[in-house]
């Protein structure tokens, strides 16, 4: 049976089964310390629990690392979410399985909030427990439970984790102007109005070739675009307005006219200048993603109805695009008096 005292703030579990030691873990939290004795005991009583010395032996690293390669080599894995799961192994590194406990994750959580957002650690956190759940299942690994799933769902209790904030940072009168005044010659002139004009992602933006781009039927072939689950394959062609058409013709006039649109070797190059214009610009609280964001309403504002907007953003879900004519509607009730 299970034991879970308070003892000087902090809460003791304990659990005994006949025939088995008494196993014993110090938490920060109550909710994690009945969690914990709960599988605990199913473990016992269903035969998989394992003792500690037999998990001291596994190290997190390397089941990341596996990950990483086995994954990557089934089913492509995003840039961003490789670098993310190789950054973790490197945290993690020397930490074995039994190691991994609830406290030891929120207090490691709670490391991380000093330098990342509530939902950068959310993705952290979650990349790891798809860690876990494959070593587990696939690989037999001795673990007897996911530890990370349990002590996220308490972090998002806390606050410690969460969702990303929706930023409805729109362009103000005669900020495109600056932006582009203060860009001066540089290839992050072009990706600005590319970017207000045709609502890509920076991703996007940045691996465009000329040959996927049709002048004469006005369209782009974005690539691979972001998808919740599809993450090849998912190829999508939309329509180049006009303001985009005349950008993308002044570029290649003045380009060699085949392969890549701009001799920027890295993505992350572009929030990077972008963040240098912006600040010469005399702007604040503007990011390069949150020009999406200014095509996406600039479109609802032309009138295009919730489909209409997805066939040139890409969301796969009209759900996701409700803020936006909230955010319109919001915008028109301004200073109506009933």
């Amino acid at each position: 049976m299970a034991t879970i005292r308070n003892r000087n703030g902090r809460w003791f579990a304990e659990v005994r089964k006949h025939g088995t030691k008494p196993v014993r873990r110090t938490f920060e939290t109550k909710a994690l310390a009945k969690k914990w004795a709960v599988s605990t005991e199913a473990a016992m009583e269903n035969g998989s629990w394992l003792d500690a010395s037999e998990q001291r032996t596994t190290l997190i690293s390397p089941l990341i690392r596996r990950y990483v390669e086995k994954v990557d080599g089934i089913r492509p894995m995003a840039k961003s979410k490789k670098a993310t799961l190789l950054a973790t192994a490197r945290e993690f590194e020397g930490v074995s399985i039994h190691d991994m406990s609830p406290e030891m994750l929120f207090e490691y959580g709670q490391r991380r909030r000093l330098n990342v957002s509530a939902h950068t650690l959310n993705q952290e956190m979650t990349y790891l427990a798809q860690v876990i759940d494959l070593a587990r299942t696939i690989w037999k690994v001795p673990v007897p439970e996911n530890t990370v799933r349990g002590t996220k769902e308490v972090m998002s209790q806390l606050g410690v984790v969460g969702s990303s904030e929706k930023r409805n940072r729109r362009l103000l009168p005669g900020e495109l102007s600056l932006l582009l005044k203060a860009s001066g010659d540089h290839w992050i002139g072009p990706m600005i109005e590319v970017a207000v004009y045709t609502a890509m992602r920076q991703g996007e933006i940045h691996r465009m070739v000329w040959e996927e781009i049709n002048f004469e039927d006005s369209t782009i072939l974005i690539r691979n675009r972001k998808h919740p689950t599809q993450k090849q394959g998912n190829d999508m062609v939309i329509p180049m307005f006009k303001s985009a058409r005349e950008v993308l013709l002044r570029e290649y006039n003045r380009s060699k006219r085949v392969g890549g649109l701009w001799e920027v070797e890295r993505s992350e190059s572009i929030s990077d200048r972008f963040a240098l214009v912006r600040k010469k610009a005399g702007l604040v609280d503007l990011r390069f993603h949150d020009l999406r964001h200014e095509a996406t309403s600039r479109l609802f504002d032309a009138g295009l109805s919730i489909p209409q907007v997805a066939a040139v953003t890409g969301h796969t879900t009209w759900k996701q695009l409700e803020r936006y004519t909230k955010l319109k509607l919001n915008e028109a009730l301004t200073g109506v008096d009933i």
